[in-house]
């Protein structure tokens, strides 16, 4: 993998690391992340971070997403940031035929780890259908009057 620029509906620009250490120990400068990043179509990438493996053993990737455009220092979970990954994982994994269920961890990072399930199915060469899914915790609430 490459660093590159993948969308599910949001871009973002992947940036694959060595291994989870790299991922953990890396510092994100979100005032040279605005000033630099990419646009596409007018809007700013939002960076996502990954490496194969995780502290889950079950896992397949660890990622970590930063959008300071968007007001988001980190993301515990961003379904889809990991549905844009599905895209990247076909093209430089070169996947055959078949059914691809993936674990993605995110927010380990933040004491928040987060599972994201993501499965992917693959005919004639290209992606048929990619799914995301996992359970949410509520961990806040309000109400709104206006």
């Amino acid at each position: 993998h490459v660093p590159s620029i993948w969308t599910a509906g949001v871009p973002f620009l992947l940036v694959p690391m060595h291994n989870i250490a790299a991922v953990r120990d890396m510092d994100f400068d979100a005032g040279l992340w605005l000033r630099t990043a990419p646009l596409v179509e007018g809007l700013l990438t939002a960076a996502y971070i990954y490496c194969r493996g995780g502290v889950n053993h079950a896992a397949k990737f660890h990622a970590r997403m930063f959008s300071p455009d968007m007001g988001i220092a980190e993301d515990p979970a961003t379904g889809s940031a990991a549905a844009a990954l599905s895209g990247a994982i076909h093209h430089f994994d070169g996947l055959t035929d078949g059914h691809y269920p993936l674990l993605i961890e995110q927010g380990v990072e933040m004491e928040r780890p987060s599972h994201i399930h993501l499965r992917m199915d693959i005919k004639d060469g290209e992606i048929s259908r990619a799914r995301i899914g996992g359970h949410a915790v509520r961990v806040a609430s309000g109400t709104f009057e206006i």
